[in-house]
């Protein structure tokens, strides 16, 4: 079974020109967003100590039609002191990073609000290989037109490369391993499967 984190991206259209920009304002939406992205996370059976919220903003020179995305250090940045110049010299950077250049005195203007909730849930160990007590079902397969004596093993039953054919089971998946293939755990304890023929 695979264990994916979970990753929730939030939007708020936040239209504002430089001049207009109240930063108290800006960081109450993003603190909004924020509130969103952690429910969205709850609600997906994240615990809170395992989730975590990252913030941007697009942004563009007055009169672009495009738009770079650029971090913020917090939903409450827009609020302290000298934000303004702070995020449009990190536009400026980022635009040059992009394209090579930047207009450092050119008026900026905010299009969007981002937020990304992340959530991790902790991983299961792989138990160690064990040696089963009885060996292992042998049953006759068909590969390719012809029957194969196949045995049927469980995974954690996997201690040395096995060869195929072979048929590994376990609690959430069915591995067929074909004639001329070798089966082996690797040191994470992932099923590897080559092809020797």
């Amino acid at each position: 079974m695979l264990e994916a984190d979970v990753r929730r991206d939030l939007t708020h259209p936040y239209f504002r020109q430089q001049d207009d920009l109240d930063g108290r304002d800006m960081a109450a939406a993003l603190a909004e967003l924020h509130r969103q992205a952690e429910s969205a996370l709850t609600g997906q059976g994240v615990p809170r100590s395992r989730q975590r919220v990252e913030h941007a903003v697009d942004m563009r020179y007055e009169g672009q039609d495009y738009t770079l995305t650029i971090p913020l250090t917090g939903a409450d940045e827009p609020a302290g002191e000298g934000f303004l110049q702070t995020v449009a010299q990190r536009y400026a950077e980022a635009h040059t990073s992009r394209y090579g250049h930047a207009t450092a005195e050119a008026p900026v203007e905010f299009v969007m609000l981002r937020s990304t909730g992340f959530g991790t849930f902790p991983r299961t160990a792989t138990a160690a290989p064990t040696t089963e007590e009885h060996p292992p079902a042998v049953r006759d397969v068909i590969f390719d037109g012809q029957v194969h004596r196949t045995p049927v093993l469980r995974r954690n039953a996997i201690d040395s490369e096995l060869e195929g054919p072979a048929i590994i089971v376990e609690e959430t998946a069915t591995t067929v391993v074909p004639p001329g293939c070798l089966a082996a755990l690797d040191a994470n304890g992932f099923l590897i499967i080559k092809v020797t023929s």
